[in-house]
């Protein structure tokens, strides 16, 4: 069940009949209310969690793998020109697609058919 209230910041909270912000200010009588609903043994909901990005620098991409996957890519890299040229057009967009990206998918399922990454990995290195 929802609560009354839900913090949204360090200086508001929500009053979730209406939409309210009320800032947190002990002259604001909307506050003082709160606090007395508080000190009556309430609880407010918690601020929601933002989504985690689906979109990553290139740069946060590549920090996700290990020194060891790392240099397997680089070795893989110099025989085979599909995990080459993926390498090289992850870094020049600049950005990575986590999420739905077929370029980004079929580059991952080579480093898995490489051997360079585990499916697991491939896995967790794609979960936003």
């Amino acid at each position: 069940m929802a609560s009354a209230y839900t913090i949204t910041g360090a200086t508001t909270i929500k009053r979730n009949a209406d939409g309210a912000f009320i800032p947190t200010d002990p002259a604001n009588k909307d506050f003082v209310e709160y606090e007395a609903w508080v000190a009556a043994g309430n609880v407010a909901d918690p601020a929601p969690v933002p989504p985690k990005p689906t979109m990553i620098s290139a740069g946060d991409f590549l920090a996700r793998f290990t020194a060891a996957e790392e240099q397997a890519i680089q070795g893989a890299a110099a025989t085979n020109v599909g995990i080459a040229l993926g390498l090289t057009m992850g870094l020049a967009k600049g950005q990575i697609a986590l999420v739905g990206d077929p370029t980004v998918t079929a580059w991952m399922n080579a480093l898995v058919t490489a051997n360079c990454i585990t499916s697991a990995r491939m896995t967790a290195i794609l979960t936003p």
